[in-house]
C-alpha cells in the first residue's frame, strides 16, 4: 500500500498481511500546475512503478481519481497493470469547478478498468465528468453490522449522563454542509414547543464556533452538547443511547454527501435516521421505511420531521428494526466485499489493450 507520509508515522511498516510505504504528499493543487505539485506527481509515479516491480500486483486500487488515479494511469502505460478507482462524490464536484482539474479527473476515469462509486448519485457524477462509456459500478461502503447491534447497558447509561428527555445524535465532521446549525435551529423550535430533548454532536471541525453561537443565540446552549471526536469504544453505546440519528446535509458549493456511512452505523444499531436530500444520502436511508430524507434547508420540515419521529415510539421501533435488517442484508462487509471482488475480477478479465 502506498500512502502519504504524516507526522509520527514510519516510512515503511507491515503487520504481516499488509505492507505500507509512505512518501511525502504535497499537492498545493491537484493539477501539476506548480513545481511542487509536478514534483509530487513524479515522486508518486516513481514510487508506484517501484512497488509494481517488487510485488507484481494483478490490479491497483486507487483511493481517489485525482491525484492517485492520474498516477495509476501513467503507471499503467509503463507497467501494464490495470487499476480501479474509488469515487466518493465530493472530489468530482470540486474538480468540476476547474476545467483543468476536470480534464485530469476524466483522464484517470477513462483509463480505469473499473470505477467504483459509493452511490448511484456518485455514478451519475462520474458519467457527467468522463462520459457514459466509463466502466462504473455502484458499491456502497459496508459496516460490521453485528458490532453495532448491541451495547452494554452500563455504557449506554454513561452516554446519557447530563442529557434531558429524548436524545438526537449527529456524528460527522463539523462542516457547513453537514448542517449542524440547521439542526440546532430545529432543536430550538422543538424546545419552544415544549419538547424535552437534547442534541448530541460528535465530531470536530471549523463549524464549532458557528454551532455554539447558534445554540447561544437561540437559547438552547444547555440542550446542545458538542462531544468532540468520539472514541471508537464509545461510538456503539452512543448510537444506542440516541432516540434518533440526524444529519440532514445540504449542498455548499461543491461539497455534498457522497453516501454517509454513519447512517449505516446508526441503522445497524436499530436507529431511525434523518438524512438530507443532497448527494447520495437518500440511498443510505430509505424515505418512509428506514427513516426520512428531507431538504435540510427547509427548517420547518426538518423540525416537523424530528418532532414526529421523537413523538412516535411505535414508528421508531418499526423503522429502526427495518433499518437494522436492511443493513444486515445489504451492507454487512462480507456481502459488500463479495460483490466488489466479483466486479473487479470481471473488469480485469475484460480489460482493453493499453
Amino acid at each position: 500500500m502506498l500512502s502519504a507520509l504524516v507526522d509520527g508515522a514510519a516510512r515503511e511498516e507491515s503487520d504481516g498481511h499488509v505492507s505500507v510505504r509512505r512518501i511525502p504528499f504535497v499537492f498545493p493543487s491537484w493539477a501539476p500546475d506548480s513545481f511542487t505539485s509536478a514534483k509530487s506527481y513524479w515522486s508518486w509515479i516513481r514510487a508506484t512503478l517501484r512497488v509494481i516491480r517488487e510485488n507484481a500486483p494483478a490490479v491497483a486500487l486507487c483511493g481517489r481519481g485525482i491525484p492517485e488515479g492520474v498516477v495509476a494511469r501513467v503507471a499503467r502505460r509503463r507497467a501494464g497493470v490495470p487499476y480501479a478507482i474509488l469515487a466518493h462524490g465530493e472530489e468530482i464536484t470540486t474538480c468540476q469547478t476547474s476545467g483543468l482539474l476536470r480534464r485530469f479527473l476524466a483522464f484517470a476515469y477513462r483509463g480505469a478498468a473499473l470505477v467504483i462509486a459509493n452511490s448511484a448519485n456518485t455514478a451519475r457524477l462520474v458519467a457527467s465528468c468522463a462520459g457514459p462509456e466509463v466502466k462504473c459500478v455502484v458499491a456502497p461502503p459496508g459496516v460490521a453490522a453485528m458490532e453495532y447491534a448491541t451495547a452494554d447497558p452500563a455504557d449506554i447509561a454513561r452516554m446519557k449522563v447530563g442529557t434531558q428527555g429524548r436524545i438526537v445524535l449527529s456524528i460527522g465532521r463539523l462542516e457547513e454542509r453537514k448542517n449542524h446549525v440547521g439542526m440546532v435551529r430545529a432543536i430550538a423550535e422543538l424546545v419552544r414547543q415544549g419538547m424535552d430533548v437534547t442534541y448530541l454532536i460528535g465530531g470536530e471541525g471549523d463549524q464549532k464556533p458557528a454551532i455554539e453561537a447558534a445554540a447561544a443565540g437561540l437559547g438552547v446552549s444547555g440542550r446542545v452538547r458538542l462531544l468532540g471526536l468520539v472514541p471508537q469504544s464509545d461510538l456503539v453505546p452512543l448510537y444506542h443511547a440516541a432516540d434518533v440519528f440526524a444529519l440532514p446535509g445540504i449542498r455548499v458549493g461543491g461539497g455534498l454527501e457522497g453516501f454517509g456511512i454513519v447512517f449505516l452505523e446508526a441503522a445497524a444499531a436499530g436507529k431511525v435516521c434523518i438524512a438530507g436530500n443532497s448527494g447520495g444520502s437518500g440511498e443510505a436511508v430509505l424515505h418512509g421505511k428506514t427513516g426520512f430524507v428531507v431538504d435540510g434547508n427547509d427548517a420547518k420540515l426538518l423540525s416537523e420531521t424530528l418532532g414526529r419521529v421523537l413523538s412516535d415510539d411505535a414508528m421508531r421501533d418499526e423503522m429502526g428494526k427495518a433499518a437494522q435488517e436492511r443493513v444486515r442484508r445489504e451492507f454487512d462487509w462480507p456481502i459488500v466485499l463479495a460483490k466488489l471482488r466479483e466486479a473487479m475480477l470481471q473488469a480485469i478479465a475484460a480489460k482493453e489493450p493499453l
